[in-house]
């Protein structure tokens, strides 16, 4: 095969533009940190670098699900304190609403008392967080308890809401694992059902009514009735208190499992600084030196030959 000059320059311009492109892709590599920039790259690295950003928004996702649980859970912790608080006044009232001493002007002002704590209770029945119904399950747009009130304005009966009580609030706070965020009005404020021995409200409405007319009340039977409830209503904010610590153990699992996921990424996707730079100084020393050896190629002429 005759090597004519035009094939010793074609040859030149083409070992130029290979080194030039590996040295571009040299200073990619040491500009960005990064190894792998697409799948392209490198198939096998950038089909893992998929599973693992996979993974990645996965675990962000139920940081926010736990995030999201958590407060649930805190703001139905703090109203079912509350309601134990409410319970532990309205004990405090029948004791005094007991004593055979009390004048009926007392009464009354004990009975104002109690119908206060009622309202009181009937708001945290229906409180809302964020527009959502803290004991209404996963509807948000209607109240779980539906108090009915005379003329006067004044409250004579509470009754479940059937369209305010519908369905479970789930979050999904790891894989395959999910929990119950919602709080049963029914459990809490009626468990045994509307006026049954266990309806807060009802129990309420008759101690107010019992202190206004001045009839007398079995005060051993009605703190029974209260000690039941300030019983149930621990119950209910120690199993809340359980999914809090919960939440805990799988924040850190995720928060473990993410780190361990980040490192993966780094290892299969970014470059060893030290080897990028010692390819870097390679490819530029090479580069260097085909640009002279193109230079020296391109400078012969037939006048050189002539001139010898």
């Amino acid at each position: 095969m005759r090597v004519t000059n035009m094939l010793r320059y074609q040859r030149s311009l083409q070992t130029l533009e290979r080194r030039n492109a590996t040295m571009s892709e040299a200073h990619q590599e040491l500009s960005t940190g990064r190894r792998v920039g697409k799948v392209s790259d490198d198939p096998v690295s950038g089909a893992r670098m998929l599973e693992l950003n996979s993974g990645l928004s996965r675990i962000v996702q139920h940081q926010r699900n736990l995030d999201s649980a958590r407060t649930q859970l805190s703001n139905g912790e703090l109203a079912l304190s509350t309601i134990g608080d409410l319970l532990s006044e309205t004990r405090s009232l029948a004791l005094q609403g007991s004593s055979g001493t009390l004048s009926d002007p007392d009464r009354l002002i004990l009975s104002g008392q109690v119908d206060q704590v009622l309202e009181r209770m009937v708001a945290e029945g229906n409180r809302h967080f964020l527009g959502r119904s803290i004991f209404g399950g996963s509807r948000s747009d209607q109240d779980p308890f539906v108090a009915m009130k005379d003329e006067n304005g004044e409250i004579v009966s509470v009754e479940l809401n059937p369209d305010g009580m519908q369905g479970r609030v789930i979050r999904e706070v790891n894989e395959g694992e999910v929990i119950d965020v919602g709080l049963s009005g029914r459990a809490v404020f009626m468990s045994g059902g509307s006026r049954s021995e266990t309806d807060m409200f009802n129990l309420l409405i008759g101690l107010r009514n019992s202190l206004r007319s001045g009839d007398g009340f079995d005060s051993g039977s009605l703190l029974d009735r209260i000690d039941t409830l300030v019983d149930q209503t621990a119950v209910e904010r120690s199993a809340v208190g359980q999914k809090l610590l919960r939440l805990e153990s799988i924040e850190s699992s995720l928060l473990d499992r993410e780190v361990e996921m980040g490192e993966s990424l780094s290892m299969t996707r970014d470059v060893d600084l030290a080897k990028a730079t010692a390819r870097w100084a390679m490819e530029q020393t090479a580069y260097e030196a085909a640009l002279r050896t193109t230079a020296s190629v391109m400078s012969v002429s037939l006048m050189d030959f002539l001139a010898t």
